[in-house]
């Protein structure tokens, strides 16, 4: 009988005390590590709020909202959103003003304190959206929330307060020629898409009382034959609400949206990404690790040598693939740039004349499976624990 109750004992003491890990004091910092990640940025804002810490804003694939130190690079704070049910991004829209960081997330409209992170307001959209959707693009206005879902044959336009979320207008637009290999893109107002069967770009603003496609030759634009290198891609320039570069195949132009639909501003041929700021444009062209960074007049294209970048990324990154540029006045009254570079081994870099500023390697959120392996231990510096006993 007593060694019934021992055995009960023993089992309520596990139960209580559950088997745990421990570390001795000289293995801290050897054996233990953690590692916060962001994830694949695919929005990022230079947030002002605060001088003596400024941030840049990144929204990602990964689902998460976060704030990194323009300083170091570090978090400075992080959210994860819950991710929608049909498996798409989580986040969708994302602008700061001031102290206040907006993004739009599935059915909900969420602000945020840039300082403390807190939750300074979330107002539900009272928007479903539509099954088999290829693409959401979502604008915000003063007053507005606008969401553009693309469907094979059309896009549906949804217009909602901004302050309580209630549906005020919903419109169809029909769009025969649209389909899952057309490729699309929206700046702040205005969705753009690309179809080369027609060899036509195709423009809708969302804002317009009667919302309608506006069509225009890519001839125009000064494209290359589509059927040589059928290759498309549509990108969004940071600092920019109304501009846009479209590649095809081998030509790439920066183009300027309107009301009236667009036009050519600049060609853009061997750059891999762009970005303005204050009226001046940045254009990013790279040989292997050595990334050339050039200033030129928005307007009348003049080059403003004295704030271009030449840096060398550290070994093995992957090639740019966006770019946002931020100037600030320094103390003694010049101006300092800061560029911050995504590239395609998901790894971040902040650049400044001088070099790199820091860099963050991102690849490990994108982890699919983990296996530990044991590494060979240099015996200089492990201290063992028990006492060796030598054998003559």
């Amino acid at each position: 009988m007593n060694s019934f109750w021992h055995f009960v004992s023993f089992l309520f003491i596990l139960s209580v005390f559950p088997p745990s890990l421990c570390l001795y004091e000289d293995q801290i910092g050897k054996f233990d590590w953690v590692q916060q990640y962001v994830g694949v940025v695919e929005h990022a804002v230079f947030d002002e709020s605060s001088v003596r810490s400024r941030k840049i804003i990144v929204a990602t694939s990964h689902n998460v909202l976060a704030a990194l130190s323009t300083n170091t690079g570090k978090i400075v704070w992080r959210h994860v959103m819950e991710r929608p049910e049909d498996g798409s991004s989580a986040i969708d829209y994302l602008e700061s003003h001031e102290s206040q960081v907006n993004i739009v997330s599935g059915s909900l409209l969420r602000s945020w304190d840039s300082i403390s992170s807190a939750l300074i307001e979330e107002i539900p959209l009272d928007h479903v959206s539509p099954p088999g959707a290829l693409m959401r693009a979502v604008s915000l206005t003063d007053n507005e929330v606008v969401i553009a879902e693309l469907v094979p044959g059309s896009v549906i336009v949804t217009s909602l307060d901004r302050s309580s979320g209630a549906s005020l207008d919903h419109a169809t637009v029909a769009a025969p020629w649209l389909h899952d290999k057309t490729k699309c893109q929206a700046v702040e107002k205005t969705l753009v898409c690309v179809e080369l069967s027609l060899g036509l770009v195709f423009t809708l603003r969302f804002t317009s009382a009667t919302p309608a496609f506006a069509s225009f030759p890519l001839a125009s634009l000064g494209m290359d034959d589509p059927t040589i290198n059928p290759q498309v891609a549509l990108e969004r320039v940071a600092g920019s609400p109304d501009h846009m570069v479209i590649q095809v195949g081998s030509s790439r132009k920066l183009v300027h949206i309107h009301s009236d639909g667009l036009h050519l501003v600049r060609d853009l041929a061997g750059t891999r990404a762009s970005s303005t700021c204050d009226g001046v444009l940045y254009s990013v062209t790279q040989v292997g690790r050595v990334v050339t960074i050039k200033a030129e007049d928005l307007e009348s294209g003049a080059e403003i040598g004295e704030q271009g970048i030449v840096v060398e990324l550290p070994f093995q990154s992957g090639s740019v693939l966006s770019l946002s540029m931020y100037r600030f006045e320094r103390r003694d009254g010049g101006m300092a740039f800061r560029a911050f570079v995504t590239c395609s081994d998901h790894s971040l870099h902040l650049l400044s004349n001088a070099g790199v500023v820091w860099s963050r390697e991102e690849a490990l959120a994108s982890v699919m499976a983990v296996e530990a392996v044991d590494l060979p231990v240099d015996g200089a510096d492990m201290t063992y624990h028990e006492q060796v006993i030598p054998v003559a």
